[in-house]
């Protein structure tokens, strides 16, 4: 719990030490270009959103400081204060700075910096009451606990109440009583030594380390490693744990959670308190679905550690919502100390065992009140995993896994078509292994079926008339830096098939040539792709483009004068003023099993006044708003099975304008596409007349507007080669939350762009 500065009533004075955490094991924030932060931004003066929405404080500046001192950009997250240690630990972020007390316990999970502040620290209570000291804790005790003056057992529900510092403020200037129940006691002695315990009194002070899901990072035991690199791949896991130590009941729910977001469909969450001893969002969800349960109907336990017969248990809950159809055989397991299995697990375990998710501990035992390692639960997932006979990458598609690893912490915008019609050019001048990896990546299983259908696509879509969307590729020769050409192969394929231009250029004129070219075909939406850093770089070759230019007015266009200022509630929480638009009339929606959809058709047709009919054309282009569990194949689904419904909605959206800009290299490393990126393995010979090239960039660029009259978007990848070197009443549909977009052409099945609005810029 954060520290109180100022005196109201009584008070008692404790030296407190600011710093900010790393993980303990884990090298600092110079292994990056960007640093990622976490911060509990609800502390003024430290760390809090202005009335603009913007981080700041005093700790958003001295991070800021460092950040420009190492040259390194830093990403915030808005993390609750009682998740900010077990995200360092985990390594969901890089570090954390959040005004935390230096303790000695906390030095057991991570490692500090210098100490940058130290403060008083001030225990607010009434002033009216005799008071009760909890060390780490908020308390407000009742009357009639007994004799003692403290309490070293966990109190009860109806002995103890939990406060939060500002409210508590409040409530004990006001002698109000405080109604909210507390999570975790760990009383110590008493600030007064009277031995009465009063009706209301309250104690603010310490600061609470959270439900630790893993303790210091320890490296995990040789017969685990192989596992634990496949949960990294899976999205199981990220970052370090202590794999060898034992695992608590919510970080078990926390592994298991991140399955079921990966490999299930995850309910939404209604908020609804369920345990009395934690409010973790991920439990209250696993629990809506059967897969956890507490201890008993209030009592969930989150720091107990979890047990090998509570983890089988769980494992069979999670395999019969998850994966239904997973057999197992009929054989029984008859282990020497079944005695000592629990009436409730004995089916799991048989079922698990059978499986082979779980094994005995050897002499023929279970050992079911045995504690469950990390490592051990990260294995045992993996198992079900490989049980199961899915695959990930299988169910995934190309644009589902760019999607996956785009930025959380802003808005982002990519093309599909853009970055797969790019690298599929590459393609077309690689051989080998090279070859190989970038089919893979873009899903394609034969790339002169893939030329065909591109031809297809580009001419297609040059024919549209009311909707207008350009797709424009070329090629550059830097002449400076290499006598090297493009094969006549290579530059008849990309003519022929994707109506490339070809170009040389000189080291003094590539970046404005390029740059030009870009601007010009995206309608001056994109400027530049092209550094001049990267222009005079001597190992800089050559350049390949594709270009997308989209433009189209909406089916039904809305309002201008319904605009209205409306709140926006961002991911993190914090609610922003912004434009909404806002129109009533028929759309295509879908809001079953956790995801909601609606269409928002462009006009894709114009009237032929000479032939007296609509002109058609071989494409159907629509935005989708998607909230909720979302994947292309999820989509196509939709639209395959005719699942919309023509509903009459009253729609509100906001009216926004976003870029974005990145790097493919690490997006498509993750893909698999290795080679192509690395001096002595690349393989581009096919693409020259002579000598090779690997790629040294993979740049991608992108602009959307959204309005009343429609979208306008467009989008630039380029690869640069380097050498070796009265109606019904409506249903209110407001996207004031988080949503993502999705513009996707129905009759080929292109998703032509793909974004996530989550903040008010």
């Amino acid at each position: 719990m954060k520290r109180v500065l100022s005196i109201i009533l009584s008070l008692a004075i404790i030296i407190s030490s600011f710093a900010f955490v790393f993980a303990d094991g884990v090298d600092g924030p110079m292994q990056k270009a960007k640093i990622k932060v976490g911060v509990s931004a609800d502390y003024m003066p430290f760390e809090y959103y202005d009335e603009s929405g913007n981080m700041t404080g005093f700790s958003i500046d001295l991070m800021n400081y460092i950040g420009e001192r190492i040259g390194y950009d830093v990403e915030y997250v808005n993390i609750p204060f009682e998740e900010i240690l077990t995200s360092v630990i985990n390594g969901d972020v890089d570090c954390a700075i959040s005004t935390i007390s230096v303790t000695q316990e906390r030095k057991q999970y991570v490692d500090y910096t210098r100490e940058y502040l130290k403060t008083n620290n001030i225990t607010v209570i009434n002033g009216q009451k005799s008071v009760k000291f909890g060390e780490s804790y908020a308390v407000v005790f009742k009357k009639g606990l007994g004799e003692a003056p403290y309490k070293e057992s966990p109190l009860t529900e109806k002995e103890a109440l939990y406060v939060k510092v500002n409210q508590a403020i409040t409530d004990l200037s006001h002698d109000r009583t405080v109604t909210k129940l507390i999570e975790k006691y760990e009383l110590n002695k008493p600030i007064t030594d009277d031995g009465e315990y009063v009706e209301y009194s309250a104690v603010i002070s310490g600061g609470d380390p959270g439900a630790m899901t893993s303790a210091t990072s320890n490296p995990a035991s040789d017969w685990a490693i192989a596992d634990i690199e496949k949960a990294k791949a899976l999205n199981i896991i990220s970052g370090n744990y202590n794999f060898p130590g034992n695992i608590t009941r919510e970080g078990f729910c926390e592994l298991v959670y991140n399955y079921v977001s990966e490999f299930g469909k995850l309910p939404s969450d209604d908020g609804h308190i369920v345990f009395a001893d934690t409010d973790n969002m991920k439990a209250r969800i696993l629990n809506t679905m059967g897969i956890i349960k507490g201890k008993s109907e209030t009592q969930f336990a989150p720091n107990d550690l979890l047990t090998r017969e509570e983890a089988a248990t769980i494992l069979n809950r999670l395999i019969n919502i998850v994966h239904p159809d997973l057999a197992s055989t009929e054989l029984y397991f008859e282990f020497a100390d079944s005695t000592q299995i629990s009436d409730w697990a004995m089916s799991a375990i048989q079922r698990i065992c059978n499986i082979g998710i779980m094994k005995g501990v050897g002499n023929n035992s279970f050992a079911p009140k045995d504690n469950y390692t990390t490592e051990q639960a990260i294995a045992t997932l993996v198992r079900v995993y490989a049980s199961s006979g899915i695959s990930k990458s299988d169910d995934m598609t190309f644009a589902d896994k760019l999607k996956a690893q785009m930025p959380t912490g802003s808005n982002y915008m990519f093309s599909p078509l853009s970055i797969k019609m790019a690298f599929a050019m590459a393609a077309n001048g690689a051989e080998g292994n090279t070859k190989t990896e970038i089919l893979n990546a873009l899903d394609i299983e034969n790339l002169d079926e893939y030329n065909e259908y591109a031809k297809k696509l580009i001419e297609g879509y040059q024919k549209a008339d009311i909707l207008k969307l350009d797709i424009a590729n070329a090629l550059w020769i830097n002449e400076t830096n290499t006598t090297q050409k493009f094969s006549e192969k290579y530059q008849n394929t990309l003519k022929n098939f994707y109506d490339a231009q070809v170009n040389g250029s000189t080291r003094d004129k590539i970046a404005g040539e390029i740059n030009s070219w870009v601007k010009e075909k995206t309608n001056d939406k994109i400027d530049s792709i092209i550094s001049d850093e990267l222009a005079k770089d001597e190992r800089f070759i050559m350049a390949l483009l594709n270009a997308v230019y989209f433009k189209a007015v909406w089916q039904n266009e809305f309002d201008e004068d319904a605009t209205k200022k409306d709140t926006f509630t961002d991911r993190n929480g914090v609610e922003k003023q912004t434009d909404f638009m806002n129109e009533t009339a028929y759309y295509g929606y879908y809001n079953e099993n956790g995801t909601e959809v609606l269409a928002l058709p462009y006009k894709n047709r114009v009237y032929d006044e000479t032939a007296g009919e609509m002109l058609s054309y071989d494409f159907d282009v629509s935005m989708y708003l998607v909230r909720g569990d979302y994947s292309e194949n999820i989509l196509s689904s939709l639209i395959e099975n005719n699942s919309f419904k023509n509903r009459r909605i009253k729609l509100s959206i906001p009216k926004f304008e976003s870029r974005f800009d990145t790097s493919l290299i690490n997006l498509m490393n993750n893909l698999g596409v290795v080679d192509a990126f690395e001096e002595e393995k690349a393989d581009f010979r096919k693409m020259f007349d002579k000598g090779n090239m690997y790629l040294m960039a993979a740049l991608h660029k992108t602009y959307i507007k959204v309005d009343e009259k429609g979208t306008e978007a467009a989008a630039v990848t380029a690869l640069a080669g380097g050498t070796s070197s009265v109606p019904p009443e409506p249903i209110v549909v407001k996207f004031d939350t988080p949503f993502t977009y999705v513009i996707r052409d129905d009759a080929n099945g292109e998703i032509l762009f793909m974004g996530e609005y989550a903040f008010v810029e």
